[in-house]
């Protein structure tokens, strides 16, 4: 009866205090700021910044300026496609948290998706998203894309008892499961853990604009010592 009923509210307060939110990580916080941090630290821009300010010692004004405003463009060009695509990233993990349909003391209650508790009553309908990996308790047709997660080509079916994970779509039929793992405890969450932990590549555009700025470097290298040098062979 407690089960048809689903949790009662103070049970799940307690609950979600004990295991935390329902969510796989914190989303990191995007910071134009922050990036141009970054960006600006990294070893070949060093580099470039740190020739352009010896040849600014015994150079010609018009050259320093033309020297530091391709710098500048470069980093500038990197921090902003870099903000863009993290900026977006961000937005989309905020469209993956939607409300969730549960029943709580006997009354369906539409929650966010990061209060779901284990313990919860979950109903699923056609287009749901699974909040929570969990067990199917009742099942009326219900059909599952877990294409996602497992990589099956079709839906699932499942039945009484049957698994069902965080994540993953309700495509047809309905039914009702129960909760019993939710965030980082969740199937999903352990391969968010595992992936968070993989260093993060460098895109085709950063590694250009290394590439670029290691040329940068040789060419303003190579101007800083030969133009000294004729000068000084021609008095």
């Amino acid at each position: 009866m407690q089960r048809e009923r689903g949790l009662a509210c103070a049970e799940a307060k307690k609950r979600l205090a004990e295991f935390g939110p329902n969510q796989l990580f914190k989303p990191r916080k995007v910071s134009f700021l922050g990036i141009a941090k970054e960006e600006i630290t990294e070893p070949m821009i060093l580099l470039l910044f740190t020739v352009g300010f010896f040849y600014a010692i015994g150079g010609e004004l018009g050259d320093t300026i033309t020297i530091f405003s391709i710098i500048v463009a470069l980093v500038l060009a990197e921090v902003w496609n870099e903000y863009r695509a993290k900026k977006t990233i961000t937005s989309l993990s905020k469209l993956a948290a939607p409300k969730t349909k549960v029943m709580r003391e006997g009354t369906i209650t539409d929650i966010e998706t990061e209060r779901v508790v284990p313990g919860d009553l979950l109903l699923l309908t056609s287009g749901t998203r699974v909040a929570a990996d969990g067990k199917v308790l009742v099942s009326l047709s219900l059909h599952v894309d877990e294409s996602a997660l497992t990589g099956e080509s079709f839906p699932q079916e499942k039945k009484f008892r049957d698994e069902m994970y965080a994540g993953t779509l309700v495509v047809s039929g309905e039914g009702e499961g129960e909760v019993i793992a939710t965030g980082k405890a969740t199937k999903v969450g352990a391969i968010a853990a595992r992936a968070q932990a993989i260093k993060e590549p460098k895109t085709p555009l950063q590694l250009t604009m290394k590439s670029l700025a290691k040329s940068l470097v040789w060419v303003a290298v190579f101007f800083s010592a030969v133009i000294p040098f004729v000068g000084f062979l021609r008095g």
